[in-house]
């Protein structure tokens, strides 16, 4: 006779694909005719927009556009600004890349740089740092106790707690914004270049929805209304989202990561005397990654007193997340400029991909941030600073787990003058998110033969045994023909109590 046994059937999304690399996208651009000849570049500025992806059987295509701002200086030694978009496509493949894979992107700039070809002629050169996980759905089912308890059968039953990733949901948001400048700043005449960094606060779930809560810190780095040095402000812009999260229960683990697919600033100074206004708006989409914690429970070995037992197992895998790793610190390092600066005008700083290596149970992460300095020398030239300082940490990480690591700068870099150069600090964080496959093997089938009792009487009514090494209470009752309880009963075992190697064990029939 088979025991039917209950069945949970467990659905969630797993990795089938997971990479970080850096891709360089470059472009030779033609001044415009409106502008005079370059002399020198100065500095350029970039942002990252993503467009889309799309995957196919055993490939994923990723779409975005590099939006540089170059300042130059002209042969009069006078500030100008070109743009240019660079717009890529970059795959990767996988060939268990499934065609309705979901994928979630992370899309950021390492450094951007331009190399003057000739007065009219410039090559640019971006690296852009891809994150990229294409999920699939996947499904596991394990097998509990009998729908109909039998008294004769004992069961083993384990069970582990797990963290699955249940769905990815996206939205599309507008963050808009007018600022207006303070009054110790001049008003702006024209805008050298701008740029947006998004950071993440809070998610939760509420109500069915994600509350996803964070900031936008919005620079732009202007020539004055009526002339003078380059001036740099910044503002922040606190916002808010709800998304829907069908079917997800409140208390989800909620995990978003977000990107621009456009920015614009505006500014009235060009057309109003004495206007302080700007605008901003930056188009951002919301990546959500919805995590369940689950009980998984199963059986993993069956014996019976009265009759003989067959049983069948299954392996299941099951791939669970891990609890997010996150390391700061603060950076110091020394930029040496080529002229003594009289002031820094500005100063960013842009991540680098993070390189690992095992040392034992850690990996000792390595990276690069790469600092832009713009500064005014002691004799009225505009001038820019490039230095990439090393950064570094070392995090657990176990040998069976896989893990994904960024690196973001935190807030805004400080830099300070100094009698050689320039001072900077800037806080960065190491984040890791792990994935562990773990096998389960469980019972998928268990049948007795009821027809064919177990002869007994030749079976001692209690056994005592020396409690060595390797034993269990249920190893013990199985070899015995007892059952768990009957020994802890007998030997005034409690809860989870268990003999001490060397201590005599009452082990009694069961009947």
């Amino acid at each position: 006779m088979e025991l039917k046994l209950k069945n949970k059937l467990c659905e969630y999304m797993g990795a089938a694909h997971r990479v970080s690399f850096t891709h360089e996208v470059t472009s030779e651009s033609v001044i415009p005719d409106s502008l005079p000849d370059a002399q020198r570049v100065i500095t350029t500025d970039a942002m990252v927009y993503i467009r889309g992806k799309e995957t196919d059987s055993g490939r994923v295509t990723v779409t975005g556009v590099v939006d540089a701002s170059i300042i130059y200086a002209d042969e009069e030694g006078r500030l100008k600004r070109t743009e240019l978009q660079l717009p890529f496509s970059v795959g990767s493949e996988n060939d268990a890349i499934p065609d309705d894979g979901v994928t979630v992107v992370d899309l950021r700039l390492s450094s951007a740089d331009t190399r003057l070809l000739n007065p009219r002629k410039l090559l640019v050169r971006c690296d852009v740092l891809i994150d990229l996980v294409c999920c699939d759905r996947r499904s596991v089912t394990l097998y509990g106790s009998p729908e109909e308890p039998e008294d004769q059968v004992q069961l083993l039953c384990e069970s582990r707690e797990v963290t699955l990733l249940s769905d990815v949901t996206e939205k599309t948001f507008l963050i808009a914004e007018e600022y207006s400048l303070p009054a110790a700043k001049p008003p702006v005449g024209e805008v050298l270049k701008s740029k947006v960094e998004l950071e993440l606060g809070e998610v939760n779930a509420a109500g069915g929805k994600a509350i996803i809560k964070g900031s936008a810190r919005a620079q732009i780095l202007y020539r004055p209304e009526r002339g003078g040095a380059p001036v740099a402000a910044e503002f922040t812009t606190v916002f808010s989202q709800a998304m829907d999260l069908e079917g997800q229960p409140d208390a989800a683990e909620l995990r978003a990561m977000l990107t621009p697919t456009a920015v614009y600033f505006n500014t009235d100074g060009l057309f109003a005397a004495d206007d302080r206004r700007i605008s901003m708006e930056a188009n951002v989409v919301a990546q959500c990654l919805v995590y369940r914690r689950e009980r998984l429970e199963y059986i993993t070995d069956a014996y019976s007193c009265g009759w003989e037992l067959t049983s069948k197992s299954a392996e299941e895998t099951i791939s669970t997340t891990l609890e997010p790793w996150e390391a700061s610190s603060l950076v110091r390092d020394s930029v040496e400029l080529t002229r003594q600066p009289e002031s820094v005008i500005s100063v960013s700083a842009d991540p680098g991909i993070v390189y690992k290596s095992r040392n034992g149970d850690s990996y000792e992460l390595k990276s690069t941030v790469n600092v832009n300095i713009i500064y005014m020398s002691e004799d009225g030239v505009l001038l820019s600073a490039v230095k990439k300082v090393p950064v570094s940490a070392s995090m657990p990480a176990p040998s069976d787990a896989d893990y994904s690591i960024i690196l973001t700068v935190q807030g805004a870099p400080y830099a300070v003058v100094t009698a050689t150069g320039v001072e900077v600090k800037f806080n960065v964080r190491f984040t890791a998110q792990g994935i562990k496959n773990e096998t389960v093997t469980g019972l998928s089938a268990i049948s007795i033969d009821t027809s064919n009792p177990k002869d007994q009487t030749s079976l001692p009514s209690i056994v005592l045994k020396r409690f060595a090494a390797g034993d269990t209470l249920w190893l013990l009752a199985k070899r015995y023909c007892s059952a768990e309880e009957l020994i802890r009963a007998a030997n005034g075992l409690e809860g989870d109590a268990v003999p001490q190697i060397g201590e005599m064990v009452i082990i009694p029939k069961k009947r």
